[in-house]
């Protein structure tokens, strides 16, 4: 079962609707949704992608929830994988599986047609910033091609880059093959400036 809630400004009750779905779904808490075309997906546990569509809010009946049988789990990351996160970035919806410590990080994107996960290498202009609470994409000036995620190595954040295959300090050019030293932050949220 799946709980939204739907508070809005100016209204004294807030709406909770329940929506439900016969097949097991194993969502991590926090988890942040990635709003992709239509919906709202989220990634479980064990890489299965669940889908909240949204008709209508004025009525709770125009929600349906519903555990995709496809896509599967890219092989091997079921019982492996640390830290999951989606992501929208150029009109695609990216999943982004963060082993233990930052050991390894694979990176794929949806393809619609096969409904499969695809290798990403490349993120074509675009860093990620990923949190359990809150994840964006932004098209950089420069290269892109790097992921930013909620560890700080003293007052220095941790980034992953896709070009060089390790992580990096802002701040400093040191590089590292996992998150060894790292702390990671569960409660923080991306925000994007507009000024």
């Amino acid at each position: 079962m799946v709980k939204v809630i739907n508070p809005r400004p100016g209204d004294e009750i807030v709406r909770h609707f329940d929506v439900e779905s016969d097949r097991v779904f194993k969502a991590p808490a926090p988890t942040s949704p990635a709003l992709f075309k239509d919906a709202f997906y989220y990634l479980d546990q064990e890489g299965r992608l669940g889908k909240l569509k949204i008709a209508d809010w004025s009525v709770g009946d125009n929600l349906s929830w519903e555990v995709l049988d496809k896509p599967q789990c890219p092989d091997g990351l079921i019982d492996s994988s640390y830290h999951n996160y989606l992501v929208e970035c150029g009109g695609e919806l990216i999943s982004v599986f963060v082993g233990r410590l930052g050991k390894w990080v694979s990176v794929y994107r949806l393809n619609g047609d096969e409904e499969a996960w695809e290798t990403v290498a490349d993120l074509g202009g675009y860093d990620l910033y990923l949190s359990p609470s809150s994840s964006l994409s932004v098209l950089t000036k420069t290269r892109g091609n790097r992921i930013y995620g909620p560890w700080l190595r003293g007052s220095e954040i941790a980034f992953f880059s896709l070009d060089t295959g390790k992580w990096h300090f802002s701040g400093s050019g040191d590089s590292s093959c996992d998150l060894y030293g790292t702390r990671m932050h569960l409660n923080s949220s991306w925000v994007m400036p507009t000024w």
